[in-house]
C-alpha cells in the first residue's frame, strides 16, 4: 500500500522574519520591555539591563528565535521548537565558516562578521515539520537575508 504524497509545503510558510541590517542596542532581537526596564532607577534588574545594553557590540550578528502561545500552551512543546530551530540555525551557521554570533571561525579565508539583528518567529505549522524542512529554512534564511546583505 502506498502513502499518498502531500504537496510539498511552502518553506516560508514556518516563520515570520524581521531583519534589521544596521541595528542599535535597542533592536529587534531584544525583549520589548528592555528601554522600559533599562531607563526605570527603581526596577531590581535596571544595573544588569543598562551594563547589558552598554557592552552591545555592533559588529557581530544578533539574533533570537521567538515561540508564540499559538504553537503550543505548553511550555516544554515550545521550548522543543524553539531548541530544534535554535541548533539547527547554529549548524547551518557553522557550515557556512561562522560561529554562532557571526564571526568568522577561520581568519584566513577574510570574510567580514555577520551584522545585524534577527528576529525569527515560528509558526504553527513548524511543530510537524520535518528535519530536512527546518534545515532549509534556516539555511534559507541565513542565505537570503543575512550572507547576501554583507558587505564584502
Amino acid at each position: 500500500m502506498s502513502r499518498a504524497r502531500l504537496p510539498k509545503r511552502a518553506l516560508t510558510t514556518l516563520y515570520h522574519l524581521r531583519f534589521e541590517r544596521f541595528p542599535n542596542s535597542l533592536n529587534c532581537a531584544r525583549f520589548n520591555n528592555t528601554q522600559g526596564i533599562a531607563s526605570d532607577d527603581r526596577h531590581p534588574l535596571q544595573i544588569p539591563f543598562s551594563r547589558r545594553l552598554e557592552a552591545w557590540n555592533p559588529n557581530r550578528l544578533h539574533w533570537i528565535i521567538k515561540t508564540p502561545v499559538s504553537i503550543s500552551k505548553k511550555r516544554t512543546v515550545r521550548s522543543w521548537v524553539m531548541r530544534r530551530f535554535r541548533d539547527t540555525f547554529i549548524d547551518e551557521l557553522e557550515k557556512n565558516g561562522f560561529n554562532r554570533w557571526g564571526e568568522p571561525v577561520d581568519a584566513t579565508k577574510r570574510k567580514s562578521p555577520l551584522t545585524g539583528a534577527l528576529a525569527i518567529t515560528i509558526t504553527p505549522p513548524a511543530l510537524t515539520a520535518s528535519v530536512t524542512e527546518v534545515r532549509g529554512v534556516c539555511n534559507l534564511i541565513l542565505q537570503k537575508n543575512v550572507i547576501s546583505r554583507q558587505r564584502p
